[in-house]
This record gives C-alpha cells, sequence and structure tokens, in this order.
C-alpha cells in the first residue's frame, strides 16, 4: 500500500507529459532531439522532484509552480520542433526548482532553530526558578 506522504501524482503526470513530448518529437521533428537537451529536460525534472522531496509544496509554492510550468512549457516547444526554446525553459525550471528547494530547506531549518530557541529559554527559566528558591 502506497504512503500517503509519498504519493506524488504531479510527479507521474510531469514524467509522463515528458516521455510523451520525448516521444512526439521524435515522431514529428526533422531532427532529432540532442543529448544534451535531454540531460537538460531530465536534471529539469529530477530537479523538481528533488524539491518536491524537500516539501517545497509547502514552503515554496510559487517557486515549485513556476519550475513545473517552465518544464510543461519545454515539453510542449520540443512537440512545436522548438529545440532552443525548450532548453532554455528548462533550464530556468531547474533555477526555479533549485530555489524552491532552498527556500525549504532553509524555511525548515528556521523552524528547527525556533523550537531550540524555545527549548534553551524553557531551561533558563528553569534554572532561574531554581536558583531563587
Amino acid at each position: 500500500m502506497k504512503n500517503a506522504s509519498n504519493y506524488r501524482p504531479a510527479s507521474h503526470w510531469a514524467g509522463g507529459l515528458m516521455a510523451l513530448a520525448i516521444l512526439l518529437s521524435g515522431c514529428a521533428s526533422s531532427q532529432p532531439m540532442s543529448p544534451q537537451l535531454t540531460s537538460t529536460l531530465a536534471t529539469a525534472d529530477e530537479t523538481i522532484n528533488q524539491a518536491r522531496a524537500a516539501e517545497a509544496a509547502k514552503y515554496a509554492p510559487l517557486e515549485l509552480q513556476a519550475a513545473e510550468q517552465k518544464l510543461a512549457a519545454a515539453q510542449i516547444a520540443i512537440a512545436k520542433k522548438q529545440n532552443d526554446r525548450a532548453a532554455r525553459l528548462a533550464s530556468e525550471a531547474t533555477v526555479d526548482a533549485r530555489l524552491a528547494a532552498i527556500i525549504s530547506r532553509s524555511a525548515k531549518s528556521q523552524a528547527v532553530a525556533l523550537d531550540l530557541e524555545k527549548g534553551i529559554q524553557m531551561l533558563r527559566d528553569e534554572i532561574a526558578r531554581k536558583k531563587s528558591n
């Protein structure tokens, strides 16, 4: 049974869309997709998945959404034989996804630091009470 926290239907959708775009580009394009473009698309897809794993949907939803939209636009550009545009959009998607992951990690680190500060303050308060008794 799938764990609800690991279930990511959007990643399956994006992966399927990317595969469809690659298939369409191979069938409809007079020039094949370069290995560099294939690698750029794969990197963007993987980076988006990493951002999702870092809980970017919770902590950086706008940045994650921008990355997903740019990757989808890149896949459409491939279908239209606009490989240069697709490469640019996929690279931008990678940058947006990295930003989303960084924002997520930063937000989680800040939450941990705040919890530690609260714990330290509680200990100080307890020490102060014991000293005053």
